[in-house]
């Protein structure tokens, strides 16, 4: 008798904590799947300090074979800090046959920088303002 295995879709991420100019790459594994063409789908939720929530498109989706596939997610300035999960989803044409997920966080990116706008002709003007930069203009 033929020991039965159980198919599984496994998620790891090398390492939980990075910063801007850093690169994750996401491994999806595809463990004992007979061999043939499946499509992953790979999701990436963002949440921050203050608990908001924001989703990514669904970043890749790719056909692939049983065995690894890895996913690189690059980490630029303009991501917002705080906690990412990581959702992947395995179809079978179009039934989802398996799931995994993950997280990984980000530090010292969109970093604050303070400065005064005064909005009246004196220097002790008390109306004060903060302003952080959003992709190429000021918010």
């Amino acid at each position: 008798m033929m020991p039965v295995h159980a198919q599984e879709l496994q998620l790891s991420i090398p390492k939980h904590n990075y910063t801007a100019n850093e690169v994750v790459n996401i491994t999806v594994n595809l463990k004992d799947f007979p061999q043939k063409e499946y499509i992953v789908s790979l999701w990436i939720y963002g949440e921050d300090s203050q608990n908001f929530r924001y989703k990514y498109p669904p970043y890749v989706v790719k056909r692939v074979v049983t065995g690894k596939t890895v996913f690189s997610f690059p980490i630029h300035e303009e991501i917002p800090p705080g906690r990412y999960i990581v959702v992947a989803r395995l179809y079978d044409n179009s039934t989802l046959v398996a799931s995994a997920t993950g997280e990984f966080n980000i530090y010292g990116t969109m970093k604050r920088f303070d400065f005064d706008i005064h909005l009246c002709k004196d220097r002790e003007c008390t109306k004060r303002g903060t302003s952080f930069t959003l992709e190429r203009g000021f918010m």
